[in-house]
């Protein structure tokens, strides 16, 4: 059974370009457009990876984070947070809500691949 990841961006661009190189790889992707939206998938499934962006309308990428930290069926998936906010306090409140990895903005969707293998296998 193929490794479910979550992705959450607000860009339709890079949704469609990281959700291509993840199915590739034969990941199992579903895309969100924001935190809100996601939250709606988590209560259907779960997922062994969660990918946010941190800047998306409505909900930003921590408000996010910490709600799948409350939900149960997701409070134990691996947390990614890519985006092109570099900021050293983002990092560590992120890491302090539970992000594993802080990519940032571009990144070659081969090394997200590579870092997605190393967190939860393939």
């Amino acid at each position: 059974m193929p490794k479910k990841i979550l992705y959450v961006d607000d860009s339709v661009s890079m949704r469609q370009i990281i959700s291509m190189s993840l199915k590739k790889e034969g990941y199992e992707v579903e895309l969100a457009s924001d935190g809100n939206e996601a939250l709606s998938l988590l209560a259907k499934d779960r997922y062994d990876a969660i990918i946010t962006d941190l800047k998306m309308p409505k909900m930003d990428g921590l408000n996010f984070v910490k709600k799948v930290r409350e939900h149960p069926n997701n409070r134990f998936s691996s947390l990614v947070m890519l985006t092109t906010e570099a900021s050293h306090e983002k990092k560590i409140e992120g890491k302090e809500l539970g992000v594993k990895v802080w990519v940032n903005k571009p990144i070659h969707p081969d090394k997200l691949t590579e870092i997605m293998k190393k967190l939860i296998g393939h």
